[in-house]
């Protein structure tokens, strides 16, 4: 199945989700319900097209949620690049 992601515009001072497919018209929120989203606490939003019906899923994270999450992939990212150079440097002794 083809991902979309769901496009963030400014207007009226306000940070709107606006339809993928039809990016001038507005969305609806059908459902609304607090979650964890890979263990952080989380806001999970359906909404709903309203020119043309499309639904997709929308996940909202606090500013500390946010923090956690960013140091959580920065470790990540740290240990996959480690990986990496220990493997190049195995290599490089062969």
């Amino acid at each position: 199945m083809n991902r979309i992601t769901p496009t963030i515009r400014m207007q009226r001072g306000m940070d709107t989700i606006v339809c993928p497919i039809h990016p001038n018209s507005s969305s609806h929120v059908a459902d609304s319900r607090g979650t964890t989203f890979r263990g952080l606490p989380s806001i999970r939003r359906r909404r709903r097209c309203r020119k043309c019906g499309l639904r997709w899923t929308t996940y909202e994270f606090s500013g500390a949620s946010l923090e956690r999450l960013t140091d959580c992939m920065n470790q990540a990212l740290c240990s996959i690049i480690d990986t990496a150079k220990a493997a190049i440097k195995m290599e490089a002794e062969q």
